[in-house]
C-alpha cells in the first residue's frame, strides 16, 4: 500500500456533533493523497461509535482510556502518522476544497528551513472576519493575535513568513518535528501553539502563511474556555510562564522579569479584590504547577539554548501595540474604522490616552 505524503492528525474530545462536517470538508478536498486518524481522548458522547460506524475504513481510530489534551493526543497520533507530512487540523473545523493543495503546494517546493505553512483562518458564523493569519511575538512578551477580528478584503496576496500562527490547522513537516520532540506534554493543552511556534523560530526554522489556503473555523467551540473558564484560567497563565521560562534566553528572561512578576501579581490581586477566590487559588497553584515540572523543563531548556540559531531579538516584533486585541473582544469582531482602514491599507499608525500604538 503506498504511503500517503500527509498524515492528517484530529484530536477530538465530545467533538462528535462537528465530526460530520469537518470530515465531509475534509474528504472533499482536491488534494487525495493523505490518510486520515482521529484521536478520541476518552469522549463520551459517541463519538467514537460515530466514526466506527460512518467511517470505518477512511479513517484510522486512536481511542484513548483518558484525556491526554491537545498535546498528548497529537504525540499520539503522530506517533502512528505514515505520511511525510503532519496536518494538525482542529474538529471544529471547515476546509476550503483547495486548502490542502495550496498547503502542500508550497511546503513540498519549500527549503530544507521551511518547517510549518498556516492557511488563512476565518470565523466559520461570520466569515468576512479574519480569525487567524500569523501572530507577533512582541518584545513586551506577548503572543499578539494582531489580525484577529479584522476584516477579510481578500487583502493578503502570496505567502507571508510569519512568527507563526494558532494551531487551528497547520501542515508541518515530520522530520523537523521530530527533532524538536515533538508537543511538549507538560502542557497538556493551551499555549502549546505558542511553545512550537517559538521553539521553531529560535532554532532557525521559518514559519509562512499561504492565505489561498482556507480553513472556517467554529471558535472557542471545542475549548474549554467556555464550558470550564476558570480551568482554562489556569493552564492559560501557568503555560505562559512555562513557554517564557523554557524559551527565552536567560537576558530576555531577566529584561522581562518586572513584567512578569507585576502580571501574576495582578492576577493575584484581581482575584482577591473581586471576591473570585478560586480564581485567586489558581493563581497561587501557578508556581506550583511550574515548580512540578521544573526538572523536566530544565531539561528541555538546556537542549534549546544549547542548540539556538536565532537570538529572542531577531524574531521578536517591536512594534508598540496595545496589551489586548484590538479588533476582537469577548469572542467576537470588533467593526469599525480602524478595522476599515487596515484592512485597506495595511497596518495603521493610531493614537490612544496619549500613545502612540501600530494595529
Amino acid at each position: 500500500m503506498k504511503t500517503p505524503e500527509i498524515s492528517v492528525i484530529i484530536v477530538n474530545y465530545n467533538g462528535k456533533k462537528h465530526l460530520k462536517e469537518n470530515l465531509s470538508s475534509l474528504f472533499s478536498q482536491s488534494f487525495k493523497d493523505f490518510e486520515v486518524i482521529i484521536v478520541d481522548n476518552a469522549s463520551w458522547d459517541g463519538s467514537v461509535e460515530f466514526v466506527k460506524k460512518y467511517y470505518p475504513k477512511r479513517v484510522r481510530l486512536i481511542v484513548n482510556k483518558t484525556n491526554r489534551g491537545f498535546c498528548g493526543g497529537n504525540n499520539d497520533g503522530i506517533k502512528a502518522a505514515q505520511g511525510n507530512y503532519l496536518f494538525l487540523l482542529n474538529n471544529d473545523t471547515v476546509l476550503d476544497k483547495d486548502c490542502l493543495y495550496h498547503l502542500y503546494n508550497f511546503i513540498s517546493h519549500s527549503d530544507e528551513r521551511c518547517f510549518a505553512v498556516f492557511p488563512k483562518v476565518l470565523f466559520y458564523h461570520t466569515p468576512c472576519f479574519i480569525n487567524s493569519a500569523g501572530v507577533v511575538w512582541n518584545y513586551k512578551n506577548f503572543w499578539r493575535d494582531f489580525r484577529i477580528g479584522l476584516l477579510d478584503f481578500g487583502q493578503f496576496k502570496g505567502s507571508e513568513k510569519i512568527f507563526g500562527a494558532m494551531f487551528v490547522g497547520v501542515l508541518i513537516k515530520k522530520d523537523i518535528f521530530y527533532k524538536m520532540g515533538l508537543f511538549d506534554e507538560n502542557l497538556f493543552t493551551y499555549g502549546e501553539d505558542f511553545d512550537v511556534c517559538y521553539q521553531a523560530n529560535l532554532l532557525g526554522y521559518d514559519l509562512y502563511l499561504v492565505p489561498e489556503a482556507i480553513i472556517y473555523h467554529k471558535f472557542r467551540s471545542s475549548s474549554q474556555e467556555d464550558r470550564d473558564p476558570l480551568w482554562s484560567y489556569y493552564l492559560f497563565l501557568r503555560n505562559y510562564y512555562y513557554v517564557i521560562f523554557k524559551n527565552l534566553s536567560l537576558r530576555s528572561i531577566f529584561k522581562s522579569l518586572p513584567f512578569l512578576l507585576k502580571l501574576y501579581f495582578l492576577n493575584l490581586l484581581w482575584g482577591f479584590q473581586n471576591k473570585e477566590y478560586k480564581r485567586f487559588w489558581l493563581a497561587i497553584k501557578v508556581p506550583l504547577g511550574l515548580l512540578k515540572r521544573f526538572p523536566s523543563l530544565i531539561k528541555k531548556r538546556i537542549w534549546l539554548q544549547k542548540n539556538r540559531k536565532r537570538r529572542d531579538e531577531e524574531f521578536w516584533d517591536f512594534k508598540e501595540r496595545e496589551d489586548h486585541n484590538i479588533f476582537h473582544y469577548c469572542n467576537r469582531p470588533v467593526l469599525n474604522i480602524l478595522n476599515v482602514k487596515t484592512a485597506l491599507y495595511g497596518s495603521i499608525l493610531y493614537k490612544k490616552d496619549g500613545k502612540d500604538f501600530t494595529t
